[in-house]
């Protein structure tokens, strides 16, 4: 018997064409969870949408007593997590991204890591993005050992498909995120969030996650403006050492990604990136 009950709050934002997503959930959770462990009353889930019918994926009639299906007429990332975690009732909440898949051990790996003595006063676990057929760490380079989640090291950590954490009362910034002015750091805004209110996070490797590969030399101009001015929003408000920190590593990095290994990256990408990020730097905070 488990001690938490995981709830799963996800929204396939701003692209009503791109809902794929909604099938890599549902089928980790329904088909391995719910149908070859009868685990569903340690699973439920909160599907919150903003997809023109409720309860249809690719034109299919999805039925589960175990699926509550919220539809939100706006878009918006974040905005739209704060609409599900209204509806939530689990015990943790994740945020799975449109185009990300759990894979077999997933949830169980994520209630082990709550359950364990060591952790247990933990308010947040996190896991890492990794391709189990490469055996590889994706996006990031993830630590593989277990690690406690500071000030100091929770921007290279941070991502919200990767993080579960307790039901609490804190939102996510609607003003950042996919669908908003600043289209990023809403997750690395929210942990940062948390460790200001002394809340206490896990970085626990055995809980992976897949999400695709970044492909910089097909990226849109738009899309790495947008995510730049995201972190330039994020580092602007309430500015301190650490962020001040933060800044110039990351332009430290981009400018030596541009000097040695431009060819990786579109024409245009770094220009853009610096142009959003100083859009971002220069916005006052919004809510």
């Amino acid at each position: 018997m488990y001690a938490y009950e995981l709830e799963i709050c996800f929204c396939p934002y701003s692209d009503r064409k791109k809902i794929r997503g909604v099938n890599y959930v549902k089928n980790a959770l329904i088909n391995y969870y719910w149908g070859k462990h009868n685990l569903e009353k340690h699973f439920p889930a909160v599907l919150f949408t903003d997809i023109l019918e409720e309860r249809i994926i690719n034109g299919k009639k999805i039925d589960n007593p175990f699926i509550i299906y919220k539809k939100s007429n706006d878009l918006g990332l974040s905005l739209n997590r704060n609409f599900g975690l209204q509806f939530a009732t689990g015990d943790i909440i994740g945020f799975p991204d449109d185009d990300c898949t759990y894979y077999s051990d997933t949830l169980e790996n994520i209630l082990n890591c709550f359950l364990d003595v060591k952790f247990k006063n933990n308010d947040a676990v996190l896991g890492q993005i990794f391709d189990n057929h490469t055996h590889q760490p994706i996006i990031k380079n993830w630590p593989q050992k277990n690690t406690k989640v500071t000030i100091f090291n929770f921007y290279k950590l941070s991502s919200s498909i990767t993080l579960f954490c307790k039901k609490n009362k804190m939102k996510f910034n609607e003003s950042m995120g996919a669908g908003t002015k600043f289209g990023s750091c809403e997750d690395t805004d929210y942990i940062y969030n948390m460790l200001v209110l002394k809340k206490k996070l896990i970085y626990c490797p055995s809980v992976k996650v897949w999400h695709p590969e970044i492909n910089y030399n097909e990226a849109s101009l738009k899309r790495v403006e947008s995510y730049a001015s995201g972190l330039g929003y994020f580092i602007a408000n309430e500015i301190n050492f650490l962020k001040v920190g933060l800044l110039l590593g990351c332009i430290l990095k981009k400018g030596k990604q541009a000097i040695i290994s431009q060819s990786c990256y579109k024409t245009g990408y770094f220009r853009n990136y610096f142009k959003g990020l100083i859009r971002g730097l220069q916005q006052k905070k919004i809510n």
